[in-house]
């Protein structure tokens, strides 16, 4: 389960406040996130993922506050509890495909992978459409192709939450919905909730519950009154 209460996040040049009283995510859920272009949809993700810290209010992941976690708690809890997918993809253009994957089982042991987490990732690849592509450079991959790499990172570890930053979007069609399908499973096999950043309203009907993002926004100049 996901839970906001009373979360108020603006950044420091004030450009925009961002509240959110209450958001209710309930575990084992695939949840979409819709709303205009600069609505904050990306910024609720990483507050979501405690790469942001909110100003006032809470956010819980299951038992855990992640907005309370020291820097380093929420470092480990986003490694081993939540699968993150960036809309600019976050690469490492020097690794290869399998490198890339296989990182955050990397960093959260500290070890090398083992052979299971490399099939995992072999298996993860052939699910996307990229079998054969485990040794290629990232640098040789289409955009198309590295998004569905970012998509198997997040993966990689069974994460209880997968935040996703539009997934689908430089995707055709027929492998948006084959990607869909893919997160959709993930997310039933590990009794995990999926938040997902949309633009593509013909998938809402894939989704048990929409939320408009643009309730919660509340523009803002310098100077402003508003309560963030």
């Amino acid at each position: 389960m996901i839970l906001i209460e009373g979360l108020c996040f603006s950044y420091p040049d004030g450009i925009f406040n961002l509240e959110i009283p209450h958001l209710n995510i309930p575990p084992e859920q695939a949840c979409a996130v819709i709303g205009p272009s600069g609505s904050g949809k990306t910024t609720l993700l990483n507050l979501m993922a405690g790469i942001l810290t909110v100003r006032s209010g809470v956010i819980k992941i299951g038992d855990a506050a992640v907005s309370r976690l020291s820097e380093t708690a929420r470092r480990l809890f986003r490694l081993n509890q939540i699968g993150m997918i960036f809309q600019d993809f976050q690469l490492i253009e020097y690794l290869s495909v399998i490198e890339n994957i296989v990182l955050p089982a990397r960093l959260a042991s500290g070890k090398l992978p083992d052979t299971a987490v490399l099939d995992k990732a072999a298996s993860l690849l052939s699910d996307c459409g990229l079998a054969g592509y485990a040794n290629r450079r990232v640098t040789r991959l289409s955009q198309g192709e590295r998004q569905r790499v970012a998509i198997c990172r997040a993966l990689i570890m069974g994460p209880r939450v997968i935040l996703a930053d539009e997934p689908t979007g430089n995707l055709d069609p027929h492998t948006a919905g084959k990607v869909l399908d893919l997160l959709l499973h993930q997310t039933a096999v590990h009794k995990a909730t999926l938040v997902m950043v949309t633009h593509d309203h013909s998938l809402l009907d894939r989704f048990q519950q929409v939320v408009p993002f643009e309730q919660f926004l509340k523009a803002a100049v310098q100077g402003s009154d508003a309560a963030c």
